[in-house]
């Protein structure tokens, strides 16, 4: 998805449709799914490339870019953590990609522990609650 600046929402309102063929600049992390999404879908892209998401974050304040596509987790949490900036996310998905985590293979300790955070965290009811804390714009 896409993170742009409040006062340019409208803008932008069509997702990934409102930058094709247009002459925006693209803020993006070289070597992610965002960056070959970007530079295969869309023709004469001007991406402007950052070492990392925080970065490309930053270059949007700063007004280097008008607009920064990335995975729509890291999107949202940067929006909720820069409110003041007023940067939002646009929720139109340009794409759907299934994300997992993985464990190194034999590494049992690792995987029980994670598995019983998880299990311990809905038990309680708490894992959509940390969820929508810290990814908040998936949940409105």
């Amino acid at each position: 998805i896409m993170l742009v600046r409040l006062e340019e929402q409208q803008r932008f309102s069509g997702g990934i449709g409102s930058i094709l063929n247009k002459n925006y600049k693209i803020g993006s992390v070289a070597g992610t799914v965002s960056d070959y999404f970007i530079t295969s879908t869309i023709s004469k892209a001007r991406v402007v490339y950052f070492k990392n998401s925080q970065a490309a974050v930053n270059g949007l304040i700063n007004k280097e870019i008008d607009v920064f596509v990335y995975d729509a987790p890291i999107v949202c949490y940067y929006a909720a953590m820069y409110q003041a900036d007023k940067i939002v996310p646009v929720l139109s998905m340009g794409t759907e990609e299934y994300l997992a985590w993985a464990v190194r293979k034999g590494d049992t300790e690792l995987l029980q522990g994670a598995n019983a955070f998880l299990d311990s965290m809905q038990q309680q009811d708490l894992l959509e609650k940390e969820i929508k804390n810290w990814i908040p714009y998936l949940f409105r």
